[in-house]
């Protein structure tokens, strides 16, 4: 017993100390890093429903969950001399899931989710001329299919493949992101009742690592996230 509450805090401390570095890398509002981290104590601390914890995880859960807060990179992967750049702002993204149980362990989740983020393009410098900037608003519809692993208790991990389309009106900005892509993420699971949960899951994703649409430097996304979630058992 000494043995889990001790890993228990560990792991408490160190997820904490990770979220707090990204909310600093990100330099957040006041009001939102507090509300975050009110969140992820009120996750950890809450006492829940000790018996439902204790439930075996052989029941079919339907989520809803969101990703407010996220680093992403744009580009090729190959640093280009004389390219211009792409940043990424203003992202959010909102996503809907099945778990499907396989034994107490292992899952299947099949899920559909939808982004949106602000792309900005600033061209190469040109000296005595200022570089050129465009905006395109990149919207992405994805349908993830991963194979998870209970860790215990609480804690899980999850990995699979995604197809992702490009929603986005037609520019010469950036590639378009239709695609197959990889997401991985390990996360937290606090059961608050016997059927109703909360997750908190920080994750990457990887866009377009085999694009539909390539040319010889195809511009990519790889996206560093925290998933904010609640599932519910149907049966």
């Amino acid at each position: 017993m000494k043995k889990k509450c001790s890993f228990i805090i560990v792991a408490f401390f160190c997820r904490l100390a990770y979220i707090m570095n990204m909310i600093n890398q990100f330099k957040m509002k006041t009001n939102t890093s507090q509300f975050l981290l009110f969140l992820i104590l009120g996750l950890f601390l809450f006492p829940g429903n000790l018996k439902s914890q204790e439930r075996k995880f052989e029941k079919v859960r339907i989520g809803v969950s969101v990703i407010p807060l996220a680093a992403n990179s744009v580009g090729p992967y190959e640093r280009l001399d004389g390219a211009g750049s792409l940043t990424s702002s203003k992202f959010f993204s909102g996503m809907l899931s099945l778990d499907y149980p396989i034994n107490q362990r292992f899952f299947i989740t099949s899920a559909v989710g939808y982004s949106r983020q602000q792309i900005i393009s600033e061209g190469a410098p040109n000296p005595p001329n200022k570089p050129s900037k465009d905006t395109l608003s990149l919207k992405i519809f994805e349908v993830p299919v991963l194979a998870g692993f209970h860790l215990g208790r609480f804690f899980y991990a999850n990995l699979g493949p995604m197809v992702h389309f490009d929603l986005s009106k037609k520019q010469q900005i950036m590639d378009k992101q239709n695609g197959l892509g990889l997401q991985f993420g390990i996360g937290f699971d606090w059961d608050i009742s016997s059927s109703f949960s909360l997750q908190l899951e920080p994750g990457l994703k990887a866009y377009s690592l085999i694009p539909f649409e390539s040319g010889n430097y195809p511009d990519r996304i790889l996206s560093a996230g925290i998933k904010i979630g609640a599932k519910y058992v149907i049966w």
